[in-house]
């Protein structure tokens, strides 16, 4: 079975939708978060009028399967803690971004689908269509208010090609970029002037014929795993200031990989949360809030880091 990051799954006997967290494979097991679950107060709709609400954070997705389904948790290995670890055997049914992208563009059902499909002619313009797919809600069919454009770039190397084409998309989105303001600000702590500019420069996340889109570009290559954690040590809170000493495209990718200077010596920020990807790039000099991790950290085209600051969902980044 192949699966990665952006693949959603059902569990056999359960009706929540979890997404694969593509980084971490190990025991032949994968680590798999409930992003969707079932609620009468859910504002997503499937096409069987069934209402699920949406489980945005790490915290509250691991709460839920305290509550509701503990023995998903196994011993992992390499973090030395608890995790819900999932075996192909438990799985099923797989959502894959590529296919469900085909059947869209082939049988548009939604109002969003027509967004969908020029924006994605947009990237074929320099990207091979069988390298893109859709991800989110509108893999499994969830409407709601605030649905947005999700996407996916199956392989690195066309970075370059996504980042020229988007940065060449403009429009009036003067509306949207206030919306962005205020939902980034918890983790982005610039004043408001200041991240509104930085917003109205991002690329990956933006606004295209008046939905947001978020595009994630995969570390991988023909499906393999490019990032292995390996040994995690130990794991701590820091705080430090950082400047991008070396830009690359790995900056854009989910993972993204930003070799800094920071004044305690460590020199990559790694992030698998979109909010920090190109706005770091744009902010070359900032202060880190994260979580200083020690271990072996193998990414293919780098090498073995051996200690990284990791950007998770409660990290921030603000102004020196």
């Amino acid at each position: 079975m192949t699966l990665y990051e952006g693949c959603l799954i059902k569990l056999r006997g359960r009706e929540e939708i979890f997404y694969i967290k593509g980084l971490v494979e190990e025991s032949g097991r994968y680590i798999a978060l409930p992003r969707y679950v079932p609620s009468e107060r859910g504002d997503r709709i499937d096409l069987r009028g069934r209402r699920y609400v949406v489980l945005k954070t790490f915290d509250e997705q691991i709460e839920y399967l305290k509550r509701k389904a503990p023995e998903l948790f196994r011993l992992s290995e390499i973090f030395g803690t608890y995790l819900p670890l999932i075996s192909e055997e438990d799985i099923d049914e797989v959502y894959h971004p590529d296919t469900k992208l085909r059947d869209i563009l082939r049988r548009p059902v939604y109002e969003i689908d027509e967004a969908i499909s020029k924006l994605v002619k947009e990237l074929t313009r320099e990207v091979p269509i069988n390298l893109i797919g859709v991800t989110g809600s509108r893999l499994v069919d969830l409407t709601g208010p605030g649905q947005d454009i999700d996407l996916l770039i199956l392989d690195y190397r066309y970075v370059r090609n996504v980042i020229r084409i988007l940065s060449k998309i403009r429009e009036d989105r003067e509306d949207i970029i206030t919306k962005f303001v205020e939902y980034h600000r918890k983790n982005l702590r610039f004043p408001k002037h200041v991240l509104k500019r930085i917003l109205e420069r991002r690329v990956l996340e933006n606004v295209f014929r008046g939905y947001p889109y978020f595009v994630r570009i995969l570390l991988m290559r023909n499906y393999e795993k490019c990032i292995i954690y390996r040994r995690v040590r130990s794991i701590s809170r820091v705080v430090t200031y950082g400047k991008i000493i070396e830009s690359n495209d790995l900056s854009y990718t989910t993972p993204c990989i930003h070799k800094v200077r920071t004044s305690i010596s460590v020199n990559y920020l790694i992030s698998d949360k979109g909010v920090f990807t190109d706005t770091l790039v744009i902010c070359d000099a900032f202060r880190i809030l994260g979580r200083l991790e020690v271990g072996e950290l193998y990414v293919q085209d780098v090498g073995i880091i051996r200690r990284w600051i990791y950007l998770d969902s409660s990290s921030v980044i603000s102004l020196p």
